[in-house]
C-alpha cells in the first residue's frame, strides 16, 4: 500500500516532466510561430516557465499552512488542468507567456509538496528509494514528450496531459484518504494518525516519539524561523545545492538540447528527434538505478562522484565546442559527453537534491531552496541563449567543480538518520570547523 500511495503522489512529477519536455520540443516551433530572432526574447519565453516555478515554490509554504499535503496536491492538479486547457487555445505571444507562468507555478508547487509528502509517508530505511520516484516520474514525463511530441500534434499531447491530471486527481482524492504522520502530529489529528500508522508503518511507538520531537523542533512559523541559528548551516547547504543543480547546466540541456543537437547534427531533424529521445532514456535509466544506489551507498558519496562526473564531461565538452571542429568524430564525441553529463547528474543532483533538502530542512527551508532552484533555472534559461555554448559550458563546468568541493567539505551523510541526529551532526561539524580555524589562528600567531 505504501508503494501505491508514493507511486500515485509521484504522478504529479510526471506532469512536471511533461511540462519540462514541452519547453524543449516547442522552443524552435515557438521561435518560428512568433518570428522571434532576438536572443533575449527567446530566453524570456523559457524564463516565463521558470519564474512561474519560483512563484509556486514560494506559494507552497502558504498552501501547506492552510491545507494538508494530500489536499495541496489535489488543488495543484486542478490548477494544472486549468492551465493545460488554456494552453490548447493559445495563439498570441502574450497568452503563451501567461500559460507558461501558470504551468510553471504548478510545477513549482509540485517540486516542494511531492518530495515532502513522499518523505513523510516513507520509513527511514526507504526514504532514499521512494524519494527517487519523484525523479523517475519526472524523467518519464520528459521521455514521453520527447518521444510523442515529435509525432503527434501538440494539442493532442496537451489533451493527454489533461486526461492524466484528471485521473491522478480523482485517484488521489477518492482512494488515498491518508494524511502524513508528521501533519497529523503537527495538528493533533490523533485518529487519522493511527489510521495511517496502522496501515503503513511498523513500530508505531518509536515513530510517534520521533514525530513529536520533530514537530516541536519545527513548530510552524514564518519564513523568519528558517534563518534561526540552528538552521543556518543546513539552510546554506540547501540553498547552495539548489543553485548549483541549475547553474551546473541541466536545464540548459533539457530546454535547449534540440537547439544544441540541431547545430551538432547539421540541422538533421530526424537525428535531433532521435537524440532527444535518448536524452529522456538516459535520464529514466539513471533514475531507476539511483534508488538502489542511494540506499546502498548513501547520499554524500553519490553527490561527490556525480558532481565530479558532471565536471569532467562539461570540461571536455567545452574543449570540443571551443575547437569549432566540424569533424564527425568530434561531433559524435560532443553527443557522448552530453549523455555522460546526464548520467552523472541522474545519479546525483537530479534525484538527491529533493531527497537531501527534505531530510535536513523544515518546510520553509525546502520551499526557500526550491525557490532558489527555480530562480537559478530562470537565469540559466535567460542567459544561455545570449552567452552561447562556449562560455555557457565552461561556466557550467566551473560550477560543478565548486559543487564537488562543497559536497566534500560541508555535507554530512543523512542515510537512515533521524532529524535529531542530523541536527547534532551539523552542530558537531560546525564545532569542528571552529576548532580547526582557532587552531590555525594560533599557529599563525
Amino acid at each position: 500500500m505504501q508503494s501505491i500511495i508514493v507511486f500515485n503522489a509521484a504522478l504529479g512529477s510526471f506532469f512536471n516532466g511533461m511540462s519540462l519536455g514541452q519547453m524543449n520540443i516547442i522552443s524552435i516551433d515557438v521561435e518560428k510561430a512568433f518570428q522571434i530572432k532576438n536572443a533575449f526574447e527567446i530566453g524570456l519565453l523559457q524564463t516565463a516557465f521558470t519564474i512561474g516555478g519560483a512563484l509556486g515554490a514560494v506559494m507552497s509554504v502558504f498552501v501547506l499552512k492552510q491545507l494538508s499535503r494530500r489536499n495541496a496536491l489535489v488543488i495543484t492538479d486542478m490548477l494544472a488542468i486549468l492551465a493545460c486547457i488554456m494552453s490548447v487555445s493559445e495563439t498570441k505571444q502574450t497568452s503563451f507567456i501567461i500559460t507558461r507562468v501558470i504551468i510553471g507555478m504548478c510545477v513549482g508547487l509540485n517540486s516542494v509538496i511531492i518530495p515532502i509528502y513522499i518523505k513523510e509517508m516513507s520509513p527511514k530505511n526507504l526514504q532514499g528509494y521512494f524519494g527517487t520516484f519523484n525523479q523517475i516520474f519526472c524523467t518519464m514525463g520528459i521521455l514521453l514528450y520527447f518521444a510523442l511530441g515529435q509525432q503527434l500534434y501538440k494539442k493532442v499531447i496537451k489533451a493527454v496531459i489533461i486526461i492524466m491530471d484528471l485521473n491522478f486527481m480523482n485517484s488521489f482524492y477518492y482512494f488515498h484518504q491518508y494524511l502524513t504522520p508528521f501533519y497529523c502530529v503537527q495538528y493533533h489529528l490523533n485518529e487519522k494518525l493511527m489510521k495511517t500508522l496502522n496501515l503503513l508503518f511498523d513500530n508505531h511507538k518509536h515513530l510517534i516519539e520521533e514525530l513529536q520531537i520533530s514537530t516541536k523542533q519545527q513548530k510552524y512559523g514564518s519564513f523568519k524561523m528558517i534563518f534561526h541559528q540552528k538552521y543556518k548551516k543546513r539552510l546554506l547547504v540547501g540553498l547552495v545545492l539548489a543553485s548549483v543543480q541549475q547553474f551546473g547546466g541541466i536545464n540548459a540541456i533539457i530546454f535547449y538540447s534540440s537547439s544544441i543537437f540541431d547545430v551538432v547534427t547539421g540541422h538533421d531533424e530526424a537525428m535531433v528527434n532521435f537524440l532527444n529521445v535518448i536524452v529522456g532514456l538516459v535520464g529514466l535509466m539513471t533514475a531507476l538505478f539511483a534508488g538502489y544506489l542511494i540506499e546502498q551507498y548513501g547520499r554524500k558519496m553519490l553527490l561527490y562522484y556525480g558532481t565530479l562526473a558532471c565536471f569532467i564531461s562539461l570540461q571536455l565538452l567545452w574543449i570540443c565546442i571551443y575547437s569549432e571542429s566540424n569533424s564527425p568524430l568530434i561531433q559524435n564525441f560532443i553527443v557522448m559527453l552530453i549523455f555522460l553529463f546526464l548520467f552523472g547528474f541522474g545519479f546525483s543532483l537530479g534525484p538527491l537534491l529533493f531527497i537531501y533538502i527534505t531530510e535536513i530542512l523544515p518546510e520553509q527551508g525546502v520551499s526557500l531552496s526550491v525557490f532558489v532552484n527555480w530562480i537559478s533555472a530562470a537565469l540559466v534559461a535567460q542567459i544561455f541563449p545570449i552567452i552561447g555554448m562556449k562560455i555557457g559550458f565552461l561556466s557550467f563546468a566551473i560550477v560543478n567543480l565548486f559543487a564537488f568541493i562543497f559536497v566534500d567539505k560541508f555535507l554530512i551523510e543523512t542515510k537512515g538518520k533521524s532529524e535529531e541526529q542530523i541536527e547534532q551532526l551539523f552542530e558537531q561539524q560546525g564545532r569542528s570547523t571552529q576548532y580547526q580555524q582557532a587552531h590555525q589562528d594560533e599557529e599563525e600567531l
